[in-house]
């Protein structure tokens, strides 16, 4: 099985995160220290669609109250603001606390976003609505300015190294940070974790098939500099 679904988090804790600004931000929804609705935006292969998935699981427990209509059905709806405040209000008295609504690559969407917003105003802290992008500038400025805006950076090589060592541990492969670091530099395209993960793939299939891996040089460490003070 690939690393990416074989390994992928099942909770906050197991998630990368860029820095522990973006780590510290997102365990404050969910441990409800904030509790805004969001737009979580970054390029592709950050884990923006996990970290929702995850923090609606943390706010709302084993059974949170999700939306099940797309935007296109809820807008739709003759009473969008009855219906969503009864579900609203429907998930406040239930373990979930808040129904959530989760609207993946919501890039663009124009759609009668007054009568969206509107609803999603009526119904207060008992709504979530958790928005993730890649372009945060082409969602919507009625959006923008209800939302709050949480970056999800690029991931470096060095970000996701901790857990990459982890898998491979996991899978009985020992090698030194620095030869994994190489691997995630020139193996895989910058800054996606697909493709980091895919490198693992890589590295797990070349060891358990025992054939070797791709060559490398460790880096030689730096000779300091010496400055001759007259």
């Amino acid at each position: 099985m690939k690393c990416e679904f074989k390994y992928a988090p099942k909770e906050l804790s197991e998630v990368i995160f860029f820095n522990a600004a973006t780590a510290t931000r997102i365990e404050a929804y969910a441990t409800g220290a904030l509790s805004d609705s969001i737009i979580l935006w970054g390029p592709n292969g950050t884990g923006k669609s996990t970290i929702a998935r995850l923090l609606i699981k943390s706010i709302g427990g084993d059974f949170p109250s999700v939306e099940t209509k797309t935007y296109e059905e809820l807008i739709r709806l003759d009473d969008l603001r009855f219906y969503l405040k009864q579900a609203a209000h429907l998930a406040s008295m239930t373990s979930s606390k808040k129904h959530f609504l989760l609207l993946e690559e919501f890039d663009s969407e124009t759609k009668k976003m007054e009568k969206f917003w509107t609803a999603v105003d009526s119904c207060g802290d008992s709504l979530m609505v958790i928005i993730t992008t890649n372009n945060p500038n082409a969602t919507h400025k009625s959006l923008r300015s209800r939302l709050t805006m949480v970056e999800c950076p690029a991931l470096t090589p060095a970000s996701v190294l901790p857990r990459a060592q982890h898998i491979l541990r996991s899978e009985g492969i020992v090698l030194a940070d620095d030869q994994v670091l190489h691997y995630l530099r020139t193996m895989a395209v910058p800054l996606d974790l697909r493709k980091y993960m895919r490198v693992l793939d890589q590295i797990i299939f070349l060891h358990l098939h025992n054939l070797a891996l791709p060559p490398w040089q460790k880096a030689k460490p730096q000779k300091p500099i010496l400055s001759i003070v007259s």
